[in-house]
């Protein structure tokens, strides 16, 4: 199936199309999506850099203020 082939996406608004991608990522049990190796290894640097530095990290409402900001959403 391709989202070119049904038209009420084609014709829906950007927010109406994430939405649609949240749903259908939410659809899909973790147990039958697997991790790219490439996603592991940022993970764990990220983990990493986090244990040596705690403080540095963003707490979630400030992390979604800058993504809105960054976004314009």
């Amino acid at each position: 199936m391709k989202a070119s082939t049904i038209p009420q996406i084609q014709q829906a608004s950007t927010a109406d199309k994430l939405e649609l991608i949240d749903d259908l990522w939410a659809s899909i049990p973790p147990s039958e999506v697997a991790p790219l190796d490439s996603h592991l290894a940022e993970l764990d640097k990220r983990l990493k850099a986090y244990a040596e530095n705690p403080n540095g990290a963003l707490d979630a409402d400030s992390a979604r203020a800058r993504l809105r900001k960054i976004t314009g959403l």
